[in-house]
């Protein structure tokens, strides 16, 4: 018989070294997955792209959400799944005066 609160392990969390290009005029920034990245991260990756590309197909926006963030600014932009190139591109479109925009370093995760 199976639960639906049956225990299974989870994943840890996975960090991804991401390659960034920013659109200035639109205030996007395009991540996609480093060339280096190794098989088992190309997986979690399209995999989580998947999932998010699927929840913007179904119009939710729960688990698979994935935020932008900067060491002084909490997910200051969300992502939306881009092109599947290169296994999938993540686009964060940031809000005109938004101030994390101009900061140098801006980190991405699930919510």
């Amino acid at each position: 018989m199976s639960s639906l609160y049956a225990t299974e392990k989870l994943p840890s969390p996975h960090e991804a070294i991401g390659v960034v290009s920013n659109d200035l005029p639109n205030r996007t920034l395009t991540v996609r997955l480093s060339d280096a990245a190794n098989g088992y991260t190309r997986l979690l990756w399209k995999e989580a792209f998947q999932a998010l590309r699927r929840s913007e197909e179904l119009g939710r926006y729960g688990d698979a959400t994935v935020y932008a963030s900067t060491d002084s600014a909490y997910q200051v932009a969300s992502a939306r799944a881009g092109d599947a190139d290169f296994g999938g591109l993540l686009q964060f479109a940031f809000r005109p005066g938004e101030q994390a925009y101009a900061q140098r370093q801006v980190y991405y995760g699930g919510c």
